[in-house]
């Protein structure tokens, strides 16, 4: 073989390695104009970046990068087809990120111990959809 050669195929296989991660590398930029809980996490108002690490593991990050959560999410939940968005229930004056999606995918969000307490004390009064920006 020759160097040419060998350099189309290092470029292909380097394509077909990193394909795959810069789809996974894709990010959702949000505005949550309230503050909510994440996991075990609470967040204040703000900008905030979402990243999926694998299938089923997520980041929830600010803007600033000061404060993030990483979640291990469920399949189950729907998407909204052609928009990106995060849901989240309240319970009294208390949101709850409930589920992430893109038009592509959708991952659902456990339920923490302190929603928990609230759904035993309230039905959820609303479910909310923040969009998101790619």
């Amino acid at each position: 073989m020759n160097k040419s050669t060998l350099r189309v195929l290092a470029v292909c296989s380097l394509i077909a390695v990193l394909g795959p991660a810069s789809v996974m590398a894709q990010s959702l930029h949000v505005n949550v104009p309230f503050g909510f809980s994440a996991g075990p996490k609470s967040f204040a108002a703000g900008e905030y970046v979402v990243n999926e690490v694998s299938p089923q593991v997520l980041v929830i990050q600010s803007a600033d990068y000061h404060t993030h959560v990483m979640v291990v999410t469920h399949s189950g939940a729907t998407g909204s087809p052609g928009r990106a968005v995060l849901r989240f229930q309240r319970y009294g004056d208390q949101y709850f990120l409930s589920a992430v999606s893109t038009p592509y995918r959708a991952w659902g969000l456990p339920v923490s111990a302190r929603e928990k307490e609230l759904i035993a004390k309230w039905a959820p009064q609303k479910q909310l959809e923040v969009l998101a920006r790619k």
